[in-house]
């Protein structure tokens, strides 16, 4: 397979992201050209394929003037290879314990009886303006809702917590 070396160079304003098969999302900026060596013909047609981002390439230069050098001779494949299993017999003591597990149904956990149980109104805020009252409290003043969107995205705590007392008051 033939390699080549290849000057990437970027005509456009600020900088832009190209993809280089073997190396990955590469940025690319006016004026400071990459310098792409053991470049094989699929790498040369990919980045052809930029020209419409105004990203041109000289072919079999050398690497004076490059601002960053890649090396894909250098650069790690990233083929794995998977070690293959040897067959593990079945026996019937593993038959026995499949068959077995199903006969005593599946597990249910009802959490209905723990929710009713629970008053959220009680619920003291620990911090903020409102720190040291109840919920319930803050809901008779009928700031429960400025509470709720100050505290939806930095404490979920507090919020599950609103959004469960909204809830008991609903079914009630």
């Amino acid at each position: 397979m033939d390699l080549y070396n290849v000057m990437v160079f970027y005509e456009g304003e600020g900088s832009t992201n190209i993809y280089i098969p073997g190396n990955g999302d590469t940025t690319i900026t006016y004026g400071r050209p990459v310098y792409v060596k053991n470049a094989n013909f699929n790498v040369i047609e990919a980045l052809r394929s930029f020209r419409k981002m105004q990203i041109s390439i000289k072919i079999g230069v050398s690497s004076v003037g490059a601002y960053r050098t890649i090396d894909l001779g250098t650069q790690p494949h990233f083929v794995k290879s998977v070690p293959i299993k040897e067959k593990e017999q079945v026996t019937n003591a593993d038959i026995s314990s499949i068959l077995g597990s199903a006969t005593n149904g599946p597990i249910v956990i009802d959490n209905k009886e723990e929710d009713k149980t629970t008053d959220y109104g009680s619920y003291v805020l620990p911090s903020g303006k409102f720190a040291g009252k109840t919920l319930a409290e803050i809901d008779k003043e009928g700031k429960l809702k400025a509470v709720y969107n100050g505290y939806k995205t930095r404490n979920k705590e507090i919020k599950e917590a609103i959004e469960k007392y909204y809830n008991s008051q609903i079914s009630k």
